[in-house]
């Protein structure tokens, strides 16, 4: 190691990098994603890859920083979910919405209830309308 009082007291950090902004390191540390200043980085040291991982996105590594790193930004993880991590899902899965593509409205959900209760085919509990 230098000699450079700064690098005697350095600590480590065990993450995975992935793609961060110019001039700093961005690192999966747990369910955060932290961004550190690049010139607090001593040393870094490439660590194996668990399985699943994409290499090509993300590296686990060992960070040596400086003492009094600076910390520029923590966020939640989850972002980098489906890009770190090769995961076997479906087209069909991946590109699905989270919500219905359609909605019924109340307005047609009443005409339905009308209709059924009219024809004497079905009525509700709590739904009982004239005919």
């Amino acid at each position: 190691m230098p000699s450079d009082p700064a690098v005697k007291e350095a600590f480590a950090m065990e993450g995975i990098m992935v793609v961060g902004h110019p001039g700093q390191v961005r690192l999966l540390v747990d369910q955060a994603v932290v961004d550190l200043d690049e010139s607090d980085v001593v040393a870094a040291t490439e660590l194996p890859s668990p399985p699943g991982l994409n290499e090509a996105a993300a590296q686990p590594v060992r960070l040596e920083l400086r003492r009094g790193a600076r910390l520029l930004d923590v966020g939640a993880a989850e972002a980098y979910e489906e890009v770190a991590w090769q995961r076997g899902q479906l087209f069909a899965m991946r590109t699905r919405r989270e919500e219905p593509p359609w909605q019924i409205s109340e307005d047609y959900k009443q005409l339905e209830r009308d209709f059924f209760a009219r024809y004497g085919i079905a009525i509700p509990v709590g739904t009982e309308t004239e005919p």
